[in-house]
């Protein structure tokens, strides 16, 4: 199944890198960084059935890696559209790097954006990222704007005065002038 948005001459290419790659899986069919390259290579042509294969072995090869199951939980999420497993890959990552903010970020999104909406599911999700990384200016930007969204907007303003105050220490004058401006307009 061609995935629309992907050139024929893309994915002509990505086809010869699929073949490079499975011709190397052949002598050595236990490099995880081949396994994950092959998932991108069918996720890019849009096999999305070769894709999940290739990053649920790796899964299996290195059950402590990030990698797959990042992959995973995107590709269950915005392609495949099963939330539940989605969300299983996903706390896999955080689970095997708790430090990884991006794990956070994209869990978040997942229930946000489209699973378990009318839970504090999101919210708690930002808040558990912020217990391990309480200067992460994205993760409390996303979590003002969460507040903001919610209409709680003592909370919002709470949360984005505290990115400020970290925005000013760290002297990040992009991100003075972006969170002054979510505060101004609240």
């Amino acid at each position: 199944m061609p995935d629309a948005q992907t050139s024929p001459e893309v994915r002509k290419i990505l086809q010869k890198q699929i073949n490079a790659i499975i011709a190397t899986l052949k002598v050595a069919s236990t490099s995880d960084s081949d396994w994950i390259d092959l998932g991108i290579g069918y996720k890019g042509i849009g096999d999305y059935e070769g894709a999940k294969q290739a990053w649920e072995y790796v899964s299996y090869l290195s059950p402590k890696n990030i990698i797959s199951f990042i992959n995973l939980g995107d590709l269950y999420h915005y392609y495949l559209h099963d939330y539940p497993k989605a969300e299983y890959n996903l706390l896999k990552v955080i689970e095997n790097n708790p430090t990884y903010v991006a794990g956070y970020r994209n869990l978040f999104d997942l229930y946000h954006l489209s699973y378990k909406k009318d839970t504090n599911k999101a919210e708690a999700t930002l808040l558990m990222g912020l217990k391990v990384s309480p200067r992460d200016l994205g993760l409390l930007i996303e979590l003002g704007d969460y507040y903001k969204e919610k209409k709680q907007i003592d909370k919002a303003k709470d949360i984005y005065t505290q990115a400020l105050s970290i925005a000013e220490v760290e002297k990040n004058q992009d991100a003075i002038n972006y969170i002054d401006l979510k505060i101004r307009t609240l």
